[in-house]
């Protein structure tokens, strides 16, 4: 009979020590020694993979703090898919 471990999880990296599902909270999640990340990844229209929890933006839980770039027609983004918003961030003109 193989013996088994307990699997020591960082959920989105680790729920509450670092802003979930980001890059921040998987390294934290790690330097605790967790045995695995737990992550969610979603698909957003034009096929990209992203991390992330929830469908849309919570205003509950984020707050926008800008446009990603300026005169975004896309800003608000407090109930849009977060996927998009998150792909927009990121690929934001310099």
């Amino acid at each position: 009979m193989k013996h088994r471990t307990f699997d020591l999880q960082a959920h989105r990296g680790g729920l509450g020590l670092r802003p979930e599902s980001t890059l921040a909270s998987f390294a934290n999640g790690l330097e605790t020694g967790v045995s695995s990340l737990e992550l969610d990844v979603q698909i957003t229209k034009d096929g990209q993979a992203v991390v992330t929890h929830d469908r849309k933006v919570d205003g509950r839980k984020c707050l926008d703090t800008g446009p990603a770039f300026p005169g975004d027609p896309q800003y608000p983004y407090v109930g849009k898919p977060e996927a998009t918003a998150v792909i927009r961030r990121c690929s934001a003109p310099p």
